[in-house]
């Protein structure tokens, strides 16, 4: 019995290797903001547990921490005037300006938490999507004197309203109807502040509605904009999340257009759970940047090679084209996060966590310090 006993749990142990050695951890270095023409931010993800945030020089490929391992940075932002750069901490607002040492919080009193949202419309002000009363409502923050002062976007606190825009003076959103579908809405821009009772408006106008998830809506104009409607898992593939970008057009005040222009999937692991393939920012990362006039950039998961890759999507063409990278010599590494640079991109990598793969792309010299990153700049 004894013997029997030994060998089921020399079985298990062998098993369990077996499983660790077939899920290897992962790491992420991704561009999220650029500074200027030479020097962007960059994330480096090693674990869950372990974030940092560098300053990259793409000319000379040196890089510096710009924050201490006490902080985990999510979505950085430059500030308008360029003076420094704004980010959630584990959902708390802090600022970071270049001529300081460390970065300051933005504590708001008022109820609010689980920011999933933060733009900045001058260096005073910036709106925010939260929860709130159990819902995500839109505020408007003011931090022009001593404390922040809160202003509330939205009206109706038994509906979700995410993914704001502001343009001129108009606030576009997503809102989640109590029948489960989803719109796109417009309303006038009417900051109250968050103290005071609200005027109910009713006068949104619903721009485009559906029975998927709409989410990250990116207007460009009053009448010219971008969101990804989340058709749900591959029928060959639940593990597989997919996603229809679409562009939205103004034709008339009564009429609009919503034509798709590209899919992308994304598997579940890197944006959902706790496993070492999660990203910090889970599906940001993964999400097309829309900052180039003429094209598109995104990634999409291949099944066959199992790794992502770049993809541009130009919109005169309106035809999507794989950006060519380079191979290195590491295997299974993939692509995220592409960012455009004037006439090159910059794409950022996934890549297994084992000492060799790494050290060939960020490594630090022991001597002086520094940090050197290798990241590749291609032409678009």
């Amino acid at each position: 019995m004894l013997k029997k006993i030994t060998l089921t749990l020399y079985f298990l142990s062998i098993i369990s290797i077996i499983i660790v050695a077939s899920c290897k951890a992962e790491e992420f270095i991704y561009p999220v903001a650029q500074i200027d023409d030479e020097n962007l931010f960059i994330i480096h993800q090693r674990s869950l547990d372990d974030l940092s945030l560098f300053v990259w020089n793409r000319k000379t490929n040196l890089a510096r921490k710009e924050l201490s391992s006490i902080f985990f940075p999510s979505h950085v932002a430059m500030l308008p005037e360029g003076t420094g750069f704004s980010f959630l901490d584990r959902g708390r607002i802090r600022i970071k300006l270049f001529q300081k040492r460390a970065p300051r919080a933005i504590d708001i009193l008022d109820p609010v938490d689980s920011i999933t949202t933060m733009r900045w419309i001058n260096s005073q002000q910036f709106y925010i999507a939260g929860r709130s009363l159990q819902h995500h409502q839109v505020f408007l923050c003011d931090i022009s004197t001593g404390s922040p002062t809160l202003f509330r976007l939205t009206d109706t606190d038994s509906l979700d309203y995410m993914y704001p825009c502001k343009i001129d003076d108009s606030l576009f959103y997503v809102a989640k109807n109590k029948d489960g579908s989803h719109v796109i809405a417009e309303e006038p821009w009417l900051p109250t502040l968050y103290e005071l009772p609200r005027n109910h408006r009713c006068s949104d106008t619903s721009l485009y509605r559906s029975q998927h998830p709409i989410c990250f809506l990116h207007m460009i104009s009053k009448k010219e904009g971008y969101f990804l409607e989340c058709v749900g898992p591959e029928p060959y593939d639940q593990n597989l999340l997919q996603f229809t970008c679409y562009q939205y057009k103004k034709v008339t005040e009564d009429s609009c257009t919503t034509t798709p222009l590209f899919s992308f999937r994304i598997p579940l692991q890197y944006i959902i759970g706790e496993s070492e393939h999660r990203l910090y920012e889970s599906i940001h990362p993964f999400l097309p940047n829309y900052n180039d006039t003429q094209n598109i950039l995104y990634t999409d998961f291949d099944r066959d090679s199992k790794s992502f890759k770049a993809f541009t999507y130009n919109k005169s063409s309106c035809k999507s084209l794989p950006v060519v990278i380079q191979k290195r010599k590491e295997e299974e590494i993939g692509h995220l996060a592409p960012f455009p640079l004037q006439d090159f991109v910059c794409c950022g990598l996934i890549i297994p966590s084992e000492h060799n793969h790494t050290r060939s792309i960020v490594n630090m010299d022991q001597d002086t310090g520094e940090f050197h990153l290798h990241l590749q700049i291609v032409p678009k």
